[in-house]
Order: structure tokens, then C-alpha cells, then sequence
């Protein structure tokens, strides 16, 4: 079950009735290709931040709708159990995680799941500062899914930058090494 905010912000755009919904489905097309409609932009919360008030805040003041962690699985869930869950709905997955940026086994389930996934890797940041930075960093996470493939594994900073880590080849920092 979703929180009643993120229900809100998530059908705001459903017809009132379904003959609107039927009049436009019947709509013919003219030949040119159609875009598909972009996958919804719903940030899944991990176990460590599911409950912190500063980014649900955050999160409910930019109208973003997202998923809790706590919604979904028991405490102390293996990422086994989640990660293919949250991969699957094409959720974006906010945490701040490290060891699934360092550890090889970790970034092969990401890349394994098809995970887009954003770490805070600024160390010893309160729920304040991360609902501070995420607003900060919202539109260039958008635009990173709309515009880059998962998987992917993109750093936050504590300015609010994002920046793409690892996706399915591998390490960007080592590939733009080697082209240097």
C-alpha cells in the first residue's frame, strides 16, 4: 500500500471517468513514429532512509512519488529479495549504500537487476542535509534517467551533483582513464 502523499502525487493524472480515457486511447496516429510515455519517475527509499522525515519531506514538497522500503519488505531484507523488486517496477533507488559501489559482487547485482541507483557518497550526512541535497541534486537525477540507460550506479554529492559511476560496461572513471 502506498503512503496516502505519494498516492496523491502519483494519480494526479488518471482521467475522471473512463470514456476520457477511451476517447483518447481511440485517437488516430499520422504515421510518425510515437514516442512511448517515459517510465514514471518513483524513487524507492531503502531500509536506511524509508523513514527519514527530512527526505520524505523533501521528496513530498518536489511532488516526487516514491516507495518505501518498509512498504514492501521486512526489516533486514536481503538485497537478493529487493533489488530484482525494485529493478522490475524500473524504480529509482536512492541510498547510501557504498559497499554496492565498491563491492563487485553488489555492483553485479545492480547491473544484474537493472537497477538505477543513487548513493549520497558524502560520509556523515544527517536526514537534514540529505533532504537539503536531494533537492539539489532532483532534476539532474531526472535527467540522468531520461537520458542513460539502466543500469547505472551515479554518485550524489554534497553540492547536489550527480555523476554516473559504473553502468553495464563497467567503471566510467577507468574507461575515461583509458581514453585519455
Amino acid at each position: 500500500m502506498l503512503p496516502d502523499s505519494t498516492q496523491e502525487n502519483r494519480w494526479t493524472n488518471w482521467p475522471e471517468n473512463m470514456d476520457e480515457a477511451t476517447e483518447r486511447s481511440r485517437k488516430q496516429l499520422d504515421g510518425n513514429p510515437v514516442a512511448s510515455q517515459p517510465d514514471e519517475f518513483i524513487i524507492f527509499l531503502d531500509e536506511t532512509h524509508h523513514n527519514c522525515q527530512p527526505i520524505l519531506t523533501a521528496l513530498q514538497t518536489m511532488s516526487v512519488s516514491y516507495e518505501r522500503h518498509g512498504a514492501h519488505f521486512r526489516s533486514g531484507a536481503l538485497d537478493d529479495e529487493w533489488l530484482p523488486y525494485v529493478g522490475s517496477r524500473k524504480w529509482v533507488l536512492v541510498t547510501s549504500d557504498k559497499k554496492i559501489r565498491y563491492n563487485e559482487l553488489e555492483r553485479e547485482k545492480v547491473i544484474r537487476y537493472g537497477i538505477r541507483e543513487f548513493v549520497f557518497t558524502s560520509g556523515n550526512l544527517n536526514g537534514k542535509m540529505m533532504g537539503e541535497i536531494l533537492t539539489k541534486a532532483m532534476e539532474k537525477m531526472k535527467k540522468l534517467c531520461k537520458h542513460h540507460d539502466p543500469p547505472f550506479i551515479a554518485s550524489i554529492s554534497k553540492g547536489g551533483n550527480v555523476e554516473v559511476r559504473y553502468d553495464k560496461d563497467g567503471s566510467v572513471h577507468n574507461r575515461k582513464r583509458k581514453n585519455s
